[in-house]
């Protein structure tokens, strides 16, 4: 499946893709903050797994890497130095691996338990957040520190809506705080104390069922009910994936994502003779495992401003998982389903 999704970068648009593989307000508060937000925590419960299953893969990254702005330092040169600061919108191995690239089961109410996932715990060192993606489960602690000899304050809003979920200071040599964020989906965390280069992200998952990719690109989550599962793929500068798999009972699916770049003309209507005719972009076919294409791409616009129009095409197909290990089921016929996306955050775009 490839879904090809128009985006700015630096005043150019760009068509950032997907390609699946499936086979085998300063404030010290006296207690924990529990963040609100629109939305709803879906209910789970620990329960033992008879036969799991397994998800495993690798996030790749092809083309050439898009340009990233610098995070110029500008104030407090004495606790966060002087220029810039590396810029972890993207961090990329040698060999094109995607680290901090969120994969996680959706709608799965019982499961694993929860303490598999840990606590997430979010530092400021040199006036950067490390790590620069955490992951944490809805309604369970995330842990807030400050190791710099300086002010900070952290202000964490949902992408989703824009909503404020929590805000506090950081003195400096202050402990840390504890903050839950009830609402699943990406929080982006940013310094409200001067520090405007500073930025990171806490993904909070409904489930235990989530992993982040490593420096090598790869993840695994075990302990599956086996059955048919949404998969949600989550990476900053691309969009958020979904589609379907099936887990065998004992079995494993192997996953194979790349994210792409490609630049795309911005859609325009010209008039000849009277008669109007636009020029969309073209769009790419989706590749299925050892078979043809099968669809094209489907283009969306990652920001309300950031395009004139979008082309409209049928979306592409997902060719069914082949699972693999022990108890995996035979390989059967392609079962089509339909990928969805929804829009990421641009670096640099300031919260409002």
């Amino acid at each position: 499946m490839i879904a090809s999704v128009p985006q700015r970068r630096d005043g150019k648009h760009m068509g950032l893709l997907w390609l699946v593989v499936l086979g085998g307000v300063l404030g010290l508060p006296a207690g924990p903050v529990m963040a609100d937000a629109p939305g709803y925590t879906p209910p789970y419960t620990e329960v033992p797994v008879d036969r799991p299953g397994t998800l495993r893969g690798r996030v790749e990254f092809k083309g050439q890497l898009p340009p990233l702005p610098d995070l110029r330092i500008v104030s407090d040169f004495n606790a966060c130095g002087v220029g810039v600061k590396r810029n972890e919108s993207l961090i990329l191995g040698p060999d094109g691996a995607v680290a901090n690239c969120i994969v996680h089961l959706d709608k799965v109410f019982r499961g694993k338990p929860k303490s598999t996932v840990g606590v997430a715990r979010i530092d400021q060192q040199s006036c950067v957040f490390v790590p620069h993606v955490g992951v944490a489960l809805a309604a369970q602690p995330i842990l807030l520190g400050n190791s710099d000899p300086v002010m900070h304050n952290i202000h964490g809003y949902t992408l989703r809506g824009w909503y404020s979920v929590f805000n506090l200071g950081f003195p400096a040599g202050s402990s840390d705080q504890s903050v839950s964020v009830r609402v699943p989906g990406p929080v982006i965390l940013k310094c409200d104390a001067g520090h405007v280069w500073m930025r990171s992200y806490v993904y909070v998952a409904p489930n235990p069922y989530v992993a982040k990719t490593d420096a090598s690109g790869t993840f695994s989550i075990d302990g599956i009910p086996a059955g048919t599962h949404t998969v949600r793929v989550w990476h900053e500068m691309l969009r958020e994936l979904s589609f379907k798999v099936t887990v065998p009972a004992s079995g494993t699916v192997d996953l194979l994502l790349e994210g792409r770049v490609e630049v795309q003309p911005v859609l325009k209507l010209i008039s000849t003779g009277g008669t109007p005719a636009s020029t969309a972009p073209g769009t790419v076919a989706a590749a299925s495992p050892g078979g043809p294409a099968q669809g094209p791409a489907v283009g969306a616009s990652s920001h309300p401003s950031d395009v004139t129009s979008t082309p409209v095409s049928a979306p592409a197909s997902v060719v069914a998982p082949v699972p693999s290990g022990p108890g995996s089921a035979s390989a059967g016929p392609s079962r089509p389903a339909t990928p969805t996306t929804t829009p990421a955050t641009p670096p640099g775009v300031p919260v409002r």
